[in-house]
C-alpha cells in the first residue's frame, strides 16, 4: 500500500478520500458496542465508536507517513472534540 501511495504521490495525487471508511470504521465500533449485551449507555456505545474511528485514523496516518509529523502539531484526542 504504502508504494502505491507513494506512487500516487510522485504522479500528482495530493487528496486521499478517507470519508467512506471513516464512516465505515464508526459502524465497526457501533456494531461491537452493540454486540455486548449488556451495554446500554449510549456514551459507552458512541465511546467504542469513537475509538474505532481513531485507531483507523492513526493506521491511516501510519501508512500515509503523516504520524511523525501530526505528533509535533497536535494529539488525536476525541473525547476533547
Amino acid at each position: 500500500m504504502r508504494v502505491f501511495l507513494e506512487n500516487a504521490i510522485r504522479l500528482g495525487v495530493c487528496k486521499i478520500n478517507l470519508g467512506t471508511e471513516l464512516r465505515l470504521a464508526f459502524i465497526r465500533g457501533m456494531r461491537t458496542a452493540l454486540e455486548k449485551a449488556p451495554l446500554t449507555d449510549p456514551e459507552e456505545i458512541l465511546g467504542l465508536a469513537e475509538q474505532e474511528m481513531e485507531n483507523f485514523i492513526r493506521n491511516k496516518m501510519k501508512v500515509y507517513g503523516w504520524a511523525a509529523k501530526s505528533e509535533k502539531r497536535w494529539h488525536l484526542n476525541f473525547k476533547q472534540l
